[in-house]
């Protein structure tokens, strides 16, 4: 009867960890991409002060893929989405909620 409990609890504690180094390692991928996508920005030109608000989500269906929302400061009403494409950080979408902005941030698409 010990030994069941022993392995229940080992049991326990496996799950505990797997668990804790999922959210570690999805932690880690939001944060780089939030990086690599503050400095695409500034590599465009862009200055802290241009970046009104900025926010992760989860663009993927059943798998995990992330995007970073950005909305500048002189453009409230719009969202611009920027995430990796063949490796590389891109705008990706750009979702106007108001539908009457000018898009003053869209990129070409090459």
């Amino acid at each position: 009867m010990v030994k069941g409990k022993y392995l229940v609890l080992l049991l326990i504690i496996l799950l505990i960890v797997i668990g804790g180094t999922r959210f570690l390692s999805a932690t880690k991928e939001k944060h780089d991409l939030e990086s690599n996508v503050e400095e695409y920005l500034q590599e465009q030109g862009y200055e802290a002060e241009d970046i009104k608000d900025t926010a992760i989500v989860n663009i993927g269906q059943q798998a995990k893929e992330y995007a970073v929302l950005v909305t500048f400061a002189d453009e409230m009403g719009v969202d611009y989405m920027y995430g990796y494409q063949d490796g590389e950080i891109r705008q990706i979408d750009v979702m106007d909620k108001n539908n009457d902005a000018t898009l003053k941030h869209l990129e070409n698409k090459s």
